[in-house]
């Protein structure tokens, strides 16, 4: 899998990581949570929890590869199968 893994393992972490930021943002500007407490314990969590949206990002992402590797686009190859 090569780098395509390591780009959608990253981006997988980072969405659930920067979702948990954001909504951490939300809390505190509403003042239901105050940042000292807010931002810890969301993205505390939520890094554990990207690593696992990570994981399965990648697992999937082997499993189209090796099931239909037509529907990923490879490098150096002009179109991709219909």
């Amino acid at each position: 899998l090569g780098r395509p893994a390591v780009a959608a393992a990253v981006a997988a972490w980072v969405a659930v990581v920067a979702a948990a930021a954001l909504c951490s943002v939300e809390l505190v500007l509403s003042g239901k949570a105050a940042a000292g407490v807010g931002f810890p314990a969301m993205l505390g969590v939520h890094a554990l929890i990207g690593l696992g949206e990570a994981a399965l990002t990648v697992g999937a992402l082997a499993v189209v590869t090796a099931a239909r590797p037509d529907l990923l686009p490879v490098r150096g190859r002009a179109e991709v199968a219909p």
